[in-house]
C-alpha cells in the first residue's frame, strides 16, 4: 500500500513537472503569429537564443525547463527553433536533426 502511495505521489510530480513546462511554453508562444518581425519577436518572446544568421535568415531557439519531482527527479525540458526570412517569421518547429536542418535552411534561402 504504501509503495503504491509512494508511486502515486511520484507520478503526480512528474506529470505537474511536464504540464508546467508546457503551460511556460504556451504562455511564450500566445502572441507569435507567422508574418512577425525580428523585433516584434524579441519584444513578445523573451530568453532566446540566435543560432544561426545569414544574409536573408535568422534562427532563434527558446528552451525552457521545469523541475521534475520525484524519482528519479531532474528537468522537463522543451524547445521551440523560430526561423526567419527577410526578417519574417515563417515557421516554428521543435527541432530536426542538424544535417537535415542545414538542407533544409538552404532550400529556404535559396528559394525566391
Amino acid at each position: 500500500m504504501t509503495k503504491m502511495i509512494r508511486f502515486l505521489i511520484s507520478s503526480l510530480f512528474l506529470i505537474s513537472g511536464c504540464v508546467s513546462v508546457n503551460t511556460k511554453m504556451n504562455n511564450s508562444l500566445d502572441e507569435v503569429y507567422t508574418g512577425m518581425t525580428i523585433f516584434e519577436f524579441k519584444s513578445k518572446v523573451k530568453n532566446t537564443t540566435l543560432v544561426q544568421m545569414m544574409d536573408n535568415f535568422s534562427c532563434y531557439k527558446l528552451s525552457l525547463q521545469s523541475a521534475k519531482f520525484g524519482e528519479p527527479g531532474g528537468y522537463v525540458y522543451q524547445t521551440r527553433f523560430f526561423y526567419f526570412k527577410e526578417n519574417k517569421l515563417y515557421r516554428i518547429d521543435e527541432g530536426v536533426r542538424a544535417t537535415d536542418l542545414k538542407i533544409e535552411i538552404d532550400k529556404d534561402v535559396h528559394v525566391h
